[in-house]
């Protein structure tokens, strides 16, 4: 998640990011490197602290133990900076009640400053079509309404 993050933030262009359903664990580090977060209303925001398997000798568990203390470092600053948050806020999020991490809404992922912008339900190119037509429909209704009233000013 930290790499595609890095890569995201480090891209020359404006980039977007839209969560679809559920951005967790690596995915939510990786689309908050993108200028603009945007999530559709029904989406999920999840953060948890760094996840392993461990396997070996009292020394390998050891490392992979700083590792993942480095990595929950590195996870906090980064939500951090995308948030504004204090960095003891997301670590505590990224622990949650029980240990798992936090759940957010959207609403709740925008309040908190994980996304920028909430997509609401339906805003999607059917409904952008429906609009359309709507428009053009009412244009229609209005322009013979008019031609009408000329017609009928003239007689």
């Amino acid at each position: 998640g930290l790499a595609i993050h890095n890569a995201l933030a480090a891209h020359d262009g404006p980039t977007t990011g839209i969560i679809e359903g559920l951005a967790a664990s690596a995915a939510s580090l990786a689309v908050i490197g993108c200028d603009t977060v945007k999530c559709y209303a029904n989406a999920t925001y999840q953060i948890h602290e760094g996840l392993s398997f461990a396997f070996g000798h009292i020394a390998d568990l050891q490392d992979s133990i700083e590792w993942l203390q480095q990595f929950n470092e590195a996870a906090v600053a980064t939500y951090a900076a995308k948030t504004g948050k204090p960095d003891e806020y997301i670590a505590a999020a990224m622990l949650g009640d029980k240990g798992d991490g936090t759940k957010y809404t959207a609403a709740q992922a925008l309040e908190i400053g994980f996304v920028d912008e909430v997509i609401p339900i339906g805003n999607n190119k059917k409904t952008a079509a429906k609009n359309q037509d709507r428009e053009r429909l009412t244009g229609m209704l209005a322009y013979r309404i008019a031609k009408h009233r000329l017609t009928m000013q003239m007689k």
